[in-house]
């Protein structure tokens, strides 16, 4: 197990600058080997953070100790890698230290415990301290918390590293003379606590492994990469959301966000493509679970077809779109991207989708509304639909019974006008339609509908990809609350920025709802890098 800190034997090495490496005597000592790999990290960002500040004597001076930090601790951590194991039966993650005090290790010391009574908010908040501060909390080395910190640990890595990122972004755009005071000594501070971070989970994630071996138990497996495929409605688009299969939840840590990333590429648009990259929540809603909070880009139409893609070695998941190899428009949608037809067509219904309720539909409208959201749909988006069963299904559609005789003349103007047509088909034993008709099936009467489909011209196409860009402009926020995990409730500075905020526009005295959390009004941009 490791015997001592080695963020703090890490920060030791960088204040030495050349890259000194430690006692021979500690070369096979786990604490010093990660203490390497913290320092070759640390170097690194400094060496980012010198080139940003235009200091090229400490931009080579960082380049040449961090190639050193990343040689030593290369030859060395293979010193420290975990021995074969027997087969035996995989337990927990949080039992392992359980195990170990049953085969005569020491209890774990009042100070251990105190975190681990801590509840998941406490944890995490303690967790972030310490990889923002320079005093080291020595006591998370302890194998006792290795199950609890490795996830916590991930999670802080990731947000420092999207403030890093972001810290980073804002002052590459400003010249240096505008740099606010203390901007570069920020920017180090920052590097530096993604380091940290890095290294505790790193840290945690070994010993757990070590604790297996001393068991007897055999390796972790690793995670294998998940790679599925959803078809976004409207109501995904409009609540920001989209499904997650449950066996994935259940491999994520119990965290309420994660990493997402979208890469909606272009038709050769200059500043349309490039992954976009924000935190999206985690929740489970009547038995489904459900990545919430997603900046979709503006104007994706419903039936978008994205390919989301879990590496299985971290918390992000990567939602990718898929060009078409000639854009289309289909109801006066344009469509750059592959698309689901049937979803299209059920999702762009005459008066609304099938949960609206239309109330000023002409007869035509109604005959079309009931072919899409009835009829069978084919691969190519054509729709058939018996025509012996249409006046009936307008009717539980919602048009309105004083209208039913109005669906007759509807169909015979729509065929005139060539908009449907009369056909042939055949139903076989399940009840499915089909055409063309299907030898041996019985014959039956139906009417087909192919929705209007235009190739899109090249200047279509830049318009729509220009118009996409523009929904990256920055937009802004107002307040507004948000529900809070089962449990959680808003920090005290929440609480009376609610209640100024409610004195401000005149409202009676009121504090938070429980379970909520104010959002303050702020600046954003669909698809922040993170």
């Amino acid at each position: 197990m490791l015997e001592r800190d080695p963020v703090e034997l890490g920060a030791l090495l960088i204040a030495q600058l050349g890259g000194r490496w430690l006692p021979q005597s500690a070369a096979g000592d786990p604490a010093a080997v990660f203490a390497l790999r913290y320092a070759e990290l640390a170097a690194e960002s400094l060496s980012t953070t010198a080139r940003l500040t235009g200091d090229p004597t400490a931009q080579r001076a960082w380049t040449s100790a961090r190639k050193r930090f990343a040689d030593q601790f290369r030859s060395a951590e293979q010193r420290i890698a975990a021995p074969a194991r027997p087969i035996a039966a995989v337990v927990p993650n949080s039992d392992l230290y359980k195990r170990l005090v049953k085969k005569g290790a020491g209890p774990p010391p009042p100070e251990v415990r105190d975190l681990l009574a801590m509840d998941d908010t406490e944890f995490a908040t303690m967790v972030a301290a310490d990889a923002r501060s320079s005093e080291h909390n020595h006591t998370l080395v302890h194998p006792a918390l290795a199950a609890r910190l490795a996830p916590h640990a991930r999670i802080v890595h990731q947000h420092l590293t999207v403030s890093l990122s972001a810290r980073r972004q804002k002052l590459r755009n400003k010249p240096r003379m505008q740099w606010g005071a203390g901007e570069a000594e920020r920017l180090r501070a920052d590097g530096l606590s993604c380091a940290r971070a890095k290294i505790r989970y790193l840290a945690a994630d070994w010993t757990i492994e070590r604790m297996r071996s001393e068991l007897g138990d055999p390796p972790t497996p690793p995670a294998q990469p998940r790679t599925w495929e959803t078809v976004l409605h409207q109501v995904h688009l409009d609540g920001s959301w989209c499904e997650i299969p449950d066996d994935l939840a259940a491999m994520l840590p119990k965290v309420t966000k994660i990493g997402f990333g979208l890469v909606h590429p272009s038709h050769g648009v200059a500043g349309a493509d490039g992954e976009q990259r924000h935190w999206a929540g985690l929740r489970r809603r009547a038995g489904d679970w459900e990545l919430t909070g997603i900046a979709w880009p503006e104007g994706l139409p419903p039936g978008t077809v994205m390919t989301l893609t879990w590496s299985g070695g971290d918390y992000r998941i990567t939602g990718r779109t898929a060009l078409l190899p000639e854009p289309v428009r289909i109801g006066g949608v344009d469509l750059l991207h592959r698309y689901d037809p049937g979803v299209l067509l059920r999702e762009l219904l005459p008066g609304g989708g099938r949960g609206e309720n239309p109330r000023d539909l002409s007869a035509r409208q109604w005959v079309l509304r009931t072919l899409c959201a009835l009829g069978h749909i084919s691969e190519n988006g054509t729709v058939v639909l018996s025509e012996s069963t249409l006046r009936r299904n307008c009717r539980e559609l919602g048009m309105p019974a004083a209208r039913a005789d109005e669906v007759a003349p509807a169909v015979s103007a729509l065929i005139r006008a060539a908009r449907i047509q009369r056909v042939t088909g055949s139903v076989d034993g399940d009840g499915e339609l089909h055409w063309p008709r299907r030898a041996g099936e019985r014959a039956v009467d139906l009417l087909r509908y192919v929705p209007p489909r235009e190739k899109l011209s090249h200047d279509q196409i830049r318009r729509a990809e220009a118009a996409r860009i523009r929904s990256y402009a920055e937009q802004t926020v107002t307040d507004h609350l948000r529900h809070l995990p089962d449990g959680h409730e808003a920090s005290a500075e929440k609480q009376e920025e609610y209640l100024a905020l409610r004195r401000q526009k005149g409202l009676p005295h009121q504090p938070l709802p429980p379970g909520t959390t104010l959002v303050s009004k702020h600046q954003r941009r669909p698809g922040p890098q993170a």
